[in-house]
This record gives structure tokens, C-alpha cells and sequence, in this order.
């Protein structure tokens, strides 16, 4: 969902530890955005397991997303926000972390495929060929050798997809049809009466 994090940060906040739990306006009007967004929807692409997969990754300090895409069309989004170990990550361990939180969401489309993962940090293609890892980039390497792909670097500024989920949600834009799921529900049941 395009900047639920942000959109939801007034009722994900009531639920942290030593906060007094007070429904305010704020949390009236994150609620009300995260109702219409869940029952409306963008149209995403249908998936064909003969197709190469593309994955678009990228991690700001804000927050982790990912696009699975097929081409050229998207197929699957996956963000969240930064959990508060993570935001103490040095940044290629960020990047590192999105693309293993990326397969883990979608290993049941990737475990058997050959795709390209493309991410904005340059040092993640020499990823394999490194001496020295810390423990938990070997441990994430020996998961990521399950898979096989290959990185390739993509630009800041051309990593549009992957960036907007985790850095700028408003100027998101690639999908704008959306469909009302309450009313197609609404039609169907009229329908089968």
C-alpha cells in the first residue's frame, strides 16, 4: 500500500511501549485513509512463470521497498519501515537487507527462476566476490545462494519504482487505475441474488 507507513503512523504509534493509548483526530483521519486505500486497489499485472523476473530494490533510512516486476509491469510491491535495530545499519547492510527481505517475501516465485535484482548501491554487485563479510552478511550471503540472479546497478534517479515505496510515496504514479473493491464485491452479490 503506497505510504502506509507514513499514512499510519498515527495508530502504529499507540501501540508502542510507554505511550498513554489517546484516539485523537489524527488517528480518526489516518484510520478513514487506511479504509479507502484497503478497498481500493492498483491494477497489477499477471504473473507468467516462462517470463524473466525483474526485482527493483532500494532502502533510504525510512524504509525498506521492492517491486517484482515482469516486462516492464509490476507484479508484486513490498515495503515496510525500518525496524529500530536496522536504522543502525551501515548502508549497504540496509541494501543487503531489503534484497533478503525480498526473497523471503517472494521465494515462492523466485527459489527455482534465474532474474535480475537491480538496487542503487553499487558495491552490492561485488557482493559474492568480497573477502571480508561480517556475520551477518555471510549469513545473509549463505541465504542468498539458494537463489540465482545476478545485481545489476541501477541509478538513484532511475530507480523510480523501488524508491517511491520506500522514500517518496507521494509522487508515485506508475499505476493510476485503481479499482473499488467494495463496489465490485457490492456487484457481485447483487449479482448472484
Amino acid at each position: 500500500m503506497e505510504g502506509f507507513c507514513k499514512i499510519a503512523k498515527p495508530i502504529t504509534t499507540l501501540q508502542c511501549k510507554g505511550v498513554k493509548y489517546e484516539w485523537i483526530e489524527e488517528c480518526n483521519k489516518a484510520f478513514s485513509e487506511v479504509k479507502i486505500l484497503l478497498t481500493s486497489a492498483p491494477i497489477l499485472r499477471v504473473l507468467d512463470m516462462d517470463k524473466d523476473f525483474t526485482v527493483c530494490t532500494n532502502a533510504p533510512k525510512q524504509g525498506l521497498g521492492a517491486v517484482l516486476m515482469q516486462d516492464r509491469g509490476v507484479i508484486a510491491y513490498a515495503s515496510r519501515k525500518l525496524k529500530p535495530h536496522e536504522e543502525l545499519y551501515a548502508t549497504h547492510d540496509l541494501e543487503l537487507a531489503v534484497v533478503v527481505l525480498t526473497l523471503k517475501i517472494w521465494r515462492h516465485y523466485l527459489v527455482r527462476q534465474s532474474f535480475t535484482l537491480k538496487n542503487n548501491h553499487q558495491s552490492l554487485q561485488y557482493l559474492f566476490t568480497q573477502r571480508d563479510l561480517n556475520a551477518r552478511q555471510r549469513q545473509w550471503s549463505e541465504f542468498l545462494s539458494e537463489y540465482e540472479f545476478g545485481i545489476s546497478y541501477i541509478k538513484g534517479k532511475e530507480n523510480l519504482v523501488a524508491d517511491a515505496l520506500s522514500r517518496r510515496p507521494r509522487i508515485f504514479s506508475l499505476i493510476p487505475i485503481k479499482v473499488d473493491l467494495r463496489q465490485r464485491v457490492l456487484e457481485h452479490l447483487i449479482r448472484d441474488s
